[in-house]
């Protein structure tokens, strides 16, 4: 099992910048912006596991799996234009998200 946290804190200072851009529209190329309260600090943390079974010398099979939740402190929405492909024109929402991810492997040495 293995795991991680870290956590971003912005100064005062850069968190003047970075809200003054959102309220300018001055992120994503004049996207509109509806931030009720505008914090762009925020946490992640990670917790994994991982196995493995060697059924020969030299050759090995193994699996992980982990869990990773962003914890983001912007509460409201953003409204965005079409961006080449990445995201279509819509209205977001800020929330706290979470992803599940895997890996296989399998490994042969001489």
């Amino acid at each position: 099992m293995f795991g991680s946290y870290t956590r971003v804190d912005y100064n005062a200072n850069a968190t003047a910048l970075i809200c003054g851009a959102q309220a300018a529209g001055g992120v994503l190329g004049g996207a509109a912006y509806g931030v009720t309260s505008c914090n762009p600090d925020f946490n992640i943390w990670q917790v994994g596991t991982r196995t493995a079974w060697t059924p020969v010398q030299n050759l090995t099979f193994s699996a992980e799996g982990m869990y990773t939740f962003l914890d983001q402190k912007n509460v409201g929405t953003i409204t965005t234009a079409a961006a080449a492909g990445v995201k279509p024109a819509n209205v977001y929402e800020y929330k706290d998200q979470g992803m599940w991810s895997g890996n296989i492997r399998v490994r042969r040495t001489w």
